[in-house]
């Protein structure tokens, strides 16, 4: 006599079987589950990072504008070398939203 499974959508030749495979496919169906529920909390993560940075950098652009209102004008001081992937980083933040 042959097994259907509804869960795994084939069929078995003993009962046995079809347990044990739906036994592991219910497993890998788990595992997958927690590594995309890490992933998503690991993303937001990432994303509540994002926010605060651009938060940041609004108060810092309001401070510097206030600043040159102020004094007339504003400028800092480089003390470390500047590296061709930090240019290149800083112009796809800019121009690629």
């Amino acid at each position: 006599m042959r097994f259907y499974s509804d869960v795994c959508h084939k069929l078995f030749e003993s009962q046995e079987e079809l347990e044990k495979a739906e036994k592991a496919l219910v497993q890998k169906n788990d595992e997958e589950a927690k590594k995309k529920a890490e992933r998503k909390a690991d993303a937001d993560k990432v994303q509540k990072a994002y926010d605060e940075v651009f938060k940041k950098y609004d108060e810092y652009c309001k401070l510097v504008d206030e600043f040159v209102k102020k004094y007339g004008s504003y400028h800092t001081t480089i003390d470390k070398p500047i590296h061709l992937n930090d240019v290149l980083r800083s112009f796809a933040d800019v121009f690629w939203f």
